[in-house]
Parts: C-alpha cells; structure tokens; sequence
C-alpha cells in the first residue's frame, strides 16, 4: 500500500544501492566474493554455516559446515545425480537441518534448478499437490516424511517425480 515504508529505502542510500548493483552486473564473480565475504570468499576451510542439532543421539551439539563440505557434497550429488536444466526441486525440508539446507537451498543455487517452498514437511497433502501441480522431479525426504507423502498420494501424483533422496535418519525396511 502507499503507506508502506521499505527499510532498505531508509537505511541504505541510493547511491550505496546503486554501487552494489553496478559492481553485482561489471564485476566478475570471483572478485565480487572477495569484497562481499572477504574472510571466507577464497578459503574454503572457513566455516559457512553452523547448525544446531540433536540428531539421533538426542543429545544437543552445534554441527560446523565449512564452505568445502558443502562444497563437495553439492559437486558429488551433482555427479551421480544426471542432473538435467529442466529438473524442479521440492523444498519440503527444513535449512536448519544440514540435510534440508543442501537439498533446498545450497544445491539449487548451485545448480540453477528452480524450488518449490512448502512451509511444513509435516503436511503430507500440501508436499503431495505441491510435486503434482509445479511437476517436480526431485524430491528430497527423510524416511518419516516420504511414508506419509506415500500414504496421501495417489500413484499418477508422483508420475513427474525421477528422483527420490532420502536421508537424515535410518531407511526402515518396510
């Protein structure tokens, strides 16, 4: 609405937004890291993330991601997945989890693939039109959330789906 004030319009200048922009299109992208994150743009070793967890253990611990281990499990994947320019990812998981912050964040930038956010991977019925309407090819799962998708969906509402990862806990045998 008119009323409505951008805090971008008040707090970062025109001509600082201007700069940016010019320096973003002119630049090349290794010299753009360097003046974006000059700590971490060409040392692969410096932590990107850190991430709060219990995992199976229960027992609550910070988990550090370097630049180089997402890294290379983005360029692993990207092998052995025969990723295609038309795939579509469905981003059911949550970033606060490693798993959820490579599949739906860190993999698609890399990739160029496009994502479809769904706000809970707990509503087995949104995640499963979300995949039928948006034509999804990729879906990534934990164990858990995959048996409730399967429960809720009808067979021809996966029928776009090529790939199914699953991962961040134990695959059960049923």
């Amino acid at each position: 609405i008119p009323e409505m004030l951008f805090l971008e319009d008040i707090v970062i200048p025109r001509l600082l937004k201007t700069k940016v922009f010019l320096q973003t299109v002119l630049l090349p992208r290794h010299t753009l890291a360097g003046i974006a994150a000059p700590l971490s743009a060409y040392n692969v070793q410096q932590e990107a993330v850190l991430l709060f967890s219990s995992g199976s253990t229960g027992v609550p611990k910070a988990v550090m991601l370097r630049h180089r281990n997402i890294n290379s499990d983005i360029f692993s994947l990207w092998r052995v997945l025969d990723w295609r320019p038309t795939d579509r990812i469905c981003g059911n998981l949550p970033i606060f989890h490693s798993f959820g912050l490579f599949m739906t964040f860190a993999f698609p930038i890399h990739s160029g693939s496009p994502v479809v956010l769904t706000k809970n991977p707990l509503e087995a019925q949104l995640i499963v039109n979300a995949i039928e309407k948006y034509k999804i090819t990729i879906l990534a799962s934990t164990p858990t959330f995959l048996a409730s998708y399967i429960r809720k969906a009808k067979p021809e509402q996966f029928k776009t789906l090529r790939l199914t990862i699953t991962g961040a806990e134990k695959l059960r045998p049923q």
